[in-house]
């Protein structure tokens, strides 16, 4: 459903529905919107993909939040997708986060990713591309 937020064919209160079930319905974890909620009968951190994290998925969804100014929740989940990353070593294609929000070993995962893998990369360079910079003197009292 987070896909839709990128076509832009949402009128604004389905938007925010999207948004408010993506964020507040076991979907939403501190490595990335996972692709079915914790709160499923079919939930299953192990799965390939009821329940995985997808990066690219997540950068399409982000996309579609920062083109409907929703800056705020893009930049929460390009966070979350970097400290997954940072936190792996790697780029997968797609990775596990338990119910406890831990990331789980790509050789427990049923299925293990590809990494590196080529648009789980071009998520990575699209949202560290988006990190703001520091500027020469920035953050020093004047």
């Amino acid at each position: 459903m987070g896909h839709l937020l990128f076509t832009g064919i949402l009128d604004r209160d389905q938007e925010e529905r999207v948004i408010e079930s993506i964020f507040g319905g076991g979907m939403f974890t501190s490595y990335g919107i996972r692709t079915e909620s914790s709160n499923s009968g079919e939930f299953d951190e192990l799965s390939y993909q009821r329940g995985s994290i997808w990066p690219h998925d997540n950068w399409i969804i982000a996309k579609g939040l920062r083109s409907s100014r929703n800056s705020s929740r893009y930049l929460q989940i390009r966070d979350a997708i970097i400290s997954a990353f940072e936190a792996k070593g790697a780029i997968p294609e797609f990775y596990g986060v338990s119910r406890k929000n831990e990331l789980i070993p790509d050789w427990r995962m049923k299925i293990p990713p590809c990494s590196p893998q080529a648009w789980s990369t071009g998520a990575a360079i699209s949202f560290i591309g988006s990190k703001p910079r520091k500027t020469p003197g920035q953050g020093k009292s004047r």
